[in-house]
């Protein structure tokens, strides 16, 4: 369930759309997320179906690093940043904006969470408990979501790269995009 940081006195309202987008593009890079990675409307039907759908204000984790991946939430509105702990500062690694997911990938591994998934804005989620998740994965969408966990942990891993880099591309790609203290 998720647990409240302190968002600190000058980040009470959250991100505004304008940060958010800068981030979002600064991370990504030209690596935006084809069509293919978003939910389809089978996948949305099963959420919608047997989801609880929350609000989650800015600065609350739906999940911390190292902790077992209870649920897989769908991005309805808002957007939750995965936080990292990497040589003493915390980058953010990627986000999950509209319609996409947050969870699925540790979900489906079985692995506990790689980092703190954060609201950066007030967000709306829908849930879903990761072990029911994973069985209609496995059942119905086995193939899809082959290809986005494949996806989805190149993409991270060149995120990590640029976070390991030296060169002055790296150090610009490594940019904490966030103020100290905000989570």
């Amino acid at each position: 369930s998720p647990t409240t940081t302190d968002p600190g006195p000058e980040h009470r309202d959250g991100w505004s759309r304008n940060r958010l987008s800068a981030a979002v593009a600064a991370i990504r890079g030209d690596h935006a997320r084809p069509a293919g990675e978003r939910p389809l409307a089978d996948e949305i039907e099963f959420f919608a179906t047997i989801g609880a759908r929350r609000d989650i204000p800015h600065g609350v984790a739906l999940a911390r690093r190292g902790t077992t991946t209870g649920e897989v939430h769908l991005v309805e509105r808002g957007a939750v940043a995965l936080v990292d702990e990497h040589d003493g500062r915390r980058p953010i690694v990627a986000f999950a904006v509209r319609r996409e997911f947050c969870g699925s990938v540790p979900a489906l591994l079985h692995e506990p969470e790689p980092w703190d998934a954060v609201a950066v804005m007030d967000t709306s989620v829908i849930t879903v408990p990761a072990a029911r998740f994973s069985a209609a994965v496995q059942d119905r969408w086995v193939d899809r979501w082959t290809t986005r966990t494949l996806a989805w942990l190149a993409a991270v891993g060149a995120r990590m790269e640029d976070i390991d880099g030296r060169d002055l591309d790296a150090q610009a790609a490594a940019l904490l995009l966030r103020h100290p203290g905000e989570f």
